[in-house]
């Protein structure tokens, strides 16, 4: 399985209520008796539509290069490739914490670090976004994704960028 899939495979699982990317971290004990769900790690486009002046957001994303955000983007979102969180192609284990660290503050989320702010991570149709999520939250973000992402938001009438 390719790790962008496996990847959204674990969002998927987090997202159902068993154990996700913070829970070996933290020496979480798994659940006991049913999973519950986590709506919260989820953001529709009317909540990210009125909090897009919060400067405690900080907005993934998942471009592979800056010049992709020339086809629009949602206002505010920084460019960061699921692919660049990795050692390399050939070796896909992430890079140490240190180094994610200091690519997460470099796009903003250093602010949010312990505020209660959030990171929230799209990409053009909802599928490598779970990457950059994931991350996030084993950082210590509190993180969301917003899955229609920018499939919906680019047919909607919510504001679009486009670089030149």
């Amino acid at each position: 399985m390719p790790l962008d899939s496996t990847i959204r495979l674990l969002f998927c699982l987090a997202l159902l209520g068993f154990a996700g990317p913070g829970a070996a971290r933290t020496g979480a004990e798994p659940p006991q008796g049913a999973p519950a769900a986590h709506p919260e790690l989820l953001v529709s486009a009317g909540w990210l539509a009125a909090h897009l002046h919060d400067p405690n957001l900080v907005i993934l994303c998942i471009a592979q290069n800056p010049e992709f955000l020339s086809a629009g983007h949602i206002p505010g979102a920084a460019c960061l490739y699921w692919m660049n969180l990795l050692e390399s192609a050939a070796n896909s284990v992430l890079k140490p914490e240190a180094e994610l660290r200091r690519i997460f503050e470099t796009l903003g989320a250093a602010r949010n670090a312990h505020t209660g702010a959030r990171v929230v991570t799209y990409c053009r149709t909802g599928m490598q976004s779970s990457m950059d999520y994931f991350v996030a939250k084993y950082l210590g973000y509190e993180a969301a994704m917003y899955p229609a992402s920018f499939y919906e938001w680019g047919r909607s009438d919510a504001p679009v960028l486009a670089e030149k």
